[in-house]
């Protein structure tokens, strides 16, 4: 009975492939088993092939849940920023930096972020240079072209997402990078901080959105080496790489380090 379990061991520890060869030497193995073994074991054909068959089925179910995403039909690999976090820092000027307000509520996660344009809050941005850009850092750049909205800004702040040289797409609200899952905060479609689910579990009066507002898509976008693709951290909000495309490193003026430290 050992050499048959190894080799049922072996059979479910590989592809699944029942052939006559591998049943006739199993079956040849049982019947040289000791009478008094023989007695308490009756194995045929059809038990041994049935018994087969769901070893097979077993593992089919088994790789498929460990490999896909049934969500989004995506491989299960994720992609995690431990670096990047939510909060703004208070930080002071030195001579590599300049200060800004900003007009804008694209990047309002739900405490108007951001948005200096009142004089309160001014926002630190450090010149920088492309190799000193990584995923997560909000920047500040000159806005590429014509803006989808009435009012195009000359500059604009966004969160880089996709990285030169990388693969953008978009399935349901969720971003994924080279085919794996973004998980963290800013790799999901949100509105005032919150994505689909809290939002519409949390009472809002006069809300005209829908499932459909955030439920954004986009095809693969491969990042060319000299461009970043970037979102704002209110999509609904905002204007973004969704919109216009890979933006080019060149428009970069520098990157936020926070809010001014008075």
């Amino acid at each position: 009975m050992n050499n048959i379990k190894k080799r049922l061991d072996h059979f479910v520890g590989d592809t699944p492939r029942f052939t006559v060869s591998l049943e006739d030497r199993i079956l040849n193995e049982v019947t040289s088993l000791g009478k008094k073994q023989k007695k308490r074991i009756i194995i045929n054909k059809l038990s041994l092939s049935l018994l087969f068959a769901i070893a097979m089925t077993v593992a089919c179910v088994f790789v498929i849940s460990i490999t896909t995403d049934p969500a989004s039909n995506k491989q299960a690999k994720v992609m995690t920023d431990e670096i990047t976090k939510p909060t703004i820092e208070f930080v002071e000027p030195n001579e590599n930096t300049f200060i800004i307000e900003y007009g804008y509520d694209n990047m309002d996660r739900g405490n108007h972020d951001f948005l200096s344009i009142d004089g309160e809050r001014p926002i630190i941005i450090e010149k920088n240079e492309e190799e000193d850009l990584i995923r997560g850092d909000i920047i500040y750049y000159e806005y590429p072209g014509d803006s989808v909205s009435y009012d195009p800004p000359e500059y604009y702040l966004s969160r880089i997402v996709g990285l030169p040289g990388e693969t953008v797409e978009i399935i349901d609200g969720q971003v994924f990078i080279d085919n794996q899952k973004l998980e963290t905060f800013y790799g999901k479609s949100s509105r005032l901080g919150m994505d689909m689910e809290t939002y519409f579990t949390t009472p809002s009066e006069g809300s005209m959105l829908t499932e459909k507002d955030f439920k954004v898509n986009l095809d693969p976008i491969k990042i060319p080496k000299n461009a970043v693709f970037v979102l704002s951290d209110d999509w609904i909000r905002g204007t973004s790489s969704i919109h216009f495309g890979p933006l080019n490193i060149s428009k970069i003026e520098g990157k936020v380090l926070g809010y001014l430290k008075e």
